[in-house]
């Protein structure tokens, strides 16, 4: 398969490359933890228990358990997803502050306009404001009137906002997952814990410390891993949701205040 087949067919189904991220989210994950988080937390517990002593709660021990490493790959996976989902960069916001229309200059016309915005299409940037600036002078062009023009504008970032929530669906998801998994890890925890009760009621307790570490460990990465994931998620559509308040208001204000008094005026 081309790279341009190739490209089209993860434009056309993006579910495929929300799959690829979960490949290489576990890929990653699962690396590090094989050449890096078990060997070194195998070495500290085998050397706890020929001392027979409880094991330190490092790092390593509190991320080698299977639900720590479940929880980690959700939460790349979930990091690649809203990368992917929101763009870090606002092109947008610099349009604006850059006057990409023109609207500051005095005397600029709508032919001038027009030339400006397809100037800004050409440069191919992922924008609300380009979409909206286009759909409300051609309609603007058809009707001759702005606040026509606007409610169809009005109308469009209306289906981008449910276009955004949809998106997010998986993300959502995922951020319930993690702390389901954390929670099992919790049960499967104390579950061995009480199994092993009779070792310590003979006077060895590190096998009820490691089974009772599992318990709270994987809780602990999870409820952490939660609140970053949603801080960053929120962080991220807010952003977005900014994006289109901005976009309509330049539209609204700027343009269809600028083309209202050049009605007026001529």
């Amino acid at each position: 398969m081309s790279l341009k087949k190739a490209g089209k067919l993860f434009r056309d189904h993006p579910i495929f490359v929300d799959v690829v991220f979960l490949i290489v989210a576990s890929f990653v994950v699962h690396t590090a933890y094989v050449f890096i988080v078990d060997p070194i937390a195998a070495a500290e517990i085998a050397k706890a228990l020929m001392l027979g002593e409880v094991p330190q709660r490092t790092v390593w021990l509190i991320l080698k358990d299977l639900e720590q490493e479940l929880c980690l790959i959700l939460a790349l996976w979930c990091t690649l997803l809203l990368l992917n989902r929101y763009r870090v960069l606002n092109e947008d916001i610099k349009l604006i502050n850059i006057d990409f229309l023109g609207l500051r200059k005095p005397g600029v016309t709508k032919a001038e306009i027009d030339q400006r915005l397809v100037e800004a299409e050409q440069l191919d940037l992922n924008t609300y404001i380009l979409p909206g600036v286009r759909i409300f002078l051609d309609r603007y062009e058809k009707t001759a009137s702005v606040e026509d023009a606007k409610n169809v504008v009005f109308e469009f970032y209306d289906l981008r906002e449910e276009i955004l929530d949809s998106r997010l669906q998986l993300v959502n998801f995922v951020l319930w997952a993690i702390p389901s998994i954390g929670f099992l890890g919790t049960v499967r925890g104390i579950g061995q814990a009480l199994a092993d009760a009779d070792q310590a009621l003979s006077g060895n307790i590190a096998g009820v410390a490691l089974n009772l570490g599992v318990a709270f460990n994987s809780t602990f990465v999870a409820l952490l891993l939660s609140l970053i994931l949603t801080f960053l998620s929120t962080s991220l559509r807010g952003r977005d949701y900014d994006r289109l308040v901005r976009s309509k208001q330049f539209i609204s204000e700027a343009l269809g205040g600028y083309l209202t008094r050049i009605r007026v005026a001529g």
